[in-house]
């Protein structure tokens, strides 16, 4: 609604318990940023003052996942990952598309991506070196029945997954 889009972002902290989380990711503390919609009601500077007041009050994410609807202005998507960046995450910066990056110019928000630090996944997963840790992103649905082609994004995105392996699936309307 645009009264809550007005209003600082929020900082819950929820804290999940896995039975089966391998010993090296015990602790993990992931920051998952969405649907900032830069250039409407936020800018870049709103994302660096968040950073800031982060790294001020101590919070280390070890893993940042970006989930979609970054930037109506996508000239604000590069400075936006550039900020994004001082949180120097050590398992890294994971990204999937929302409905507005393919409403805009989603060629050229994969380009700003390819220039990043942050890895952009469509319909894929990657394995994070040194863990058993598999992050994998769906695409957007774009009209049509979202059970069905949401199956099949998962499907798809996990495949390279390990029995083993603890899989953190990235999607803008989950």
């Amino acid at each position: 609604s645009v009264l809550l889009a007005n209003r600082p972002p929020e900082r819950p902290v929820r804290r999940l318990e896995l039975a089966a989380l391998p010993p090296e990711l015990a602790g993990t503390c992931i920051l998952q940023l969405s649907d900032l919609h830069l250039g409407v009601e936020r800018s870049v500077g709103d994302v660096e003052r968040f950073v800031e007041r982060l790294l001020d009050d101590g919070v280390r994410p070890d893993l940042v996942a970006l989930t979609g609807d970054y930037a109506d202005d996508l000239d604000q998507l590069e400075p936006m990952l550039r900020a994004v960046a001082a949180l120097r995450p050590r398992l890294g910066t994971y990204a999937c598309l929302g409905n507005h990056e393919h409403h805009l110019d989603p060629a050229r928000v994969r380009r700003t991506f390819a220039r990043s630090d942050a890895v952009l996944l469509e319909t894929e997963g990657v394995h994070v070196p040194g863990t058993r840790l598999f992050v994998a992103g769906t695409g957007d649905v774009m009209g049509g029945e979202p059970d069905a082609f949401y199956r099949r994004e998962v499907d798809r995105a996990v495949r390279d997954a390990g029995s083993a392996d603890t899989v953190l699936l990235l999607a803008h309307r989950p």
